[in-house]
């Protein structure tokens, strides 16, 4: 089998650095219509080096995320976000909480599950 890849040209593959992944991500963000802050696409690009694919699919998780919520988007929210593809890239991450919006939820889940017993008319 060796033999048979000798017969052509041999190269290094290496994964792109990070002016490269940042070129890639603008790139890709002209392909997709969107503009993300400078902050992010440098966060995005700095952390996720291994491939190019997942750096894409992290620019498009976060492209669609900004356009559905409609929130600024931050880097504590990316990396809330992108967790499990930062830890897959050896990046330890905290979990970021968000009170106001939990309380929000807990009392929206209560005031249904009141409705649902019966509680509330």
């Amino acid at each position: 089998m060796v033999s048979r890849f000798e017969r052509g040209l041999v190269t290094d593959l290496q994964p792109p650095d990070v002016e490269t992944r940042l070129a890639i991500l603008r790139k890709k963000e002209l392909a997709l219509g969107v503009q993300l802050p400078a902050e992010i696409m440098s966060f995005l690009a700095t952390r996720i080096r291994t491939n190019v694919r997942r750096l894409e699919g992290a620019l498009i998780r976060v492209a669609h995320f900004a356009s559905l919520t409609s929130k600024p988007l931050t880097i504590d929210s990316v990396e809330d976000l992108l967790r499990e593809v930062l830890q897959e890239e050896g990046y330890p991450v905290e979990w970021h909480e968000y009170p106001m919006e939990n309380e929000v939820c807990a009392e929206e889940l209560a005031v249904i599950g009141r409705w649902l017993r019966g509680v509330l008319q």
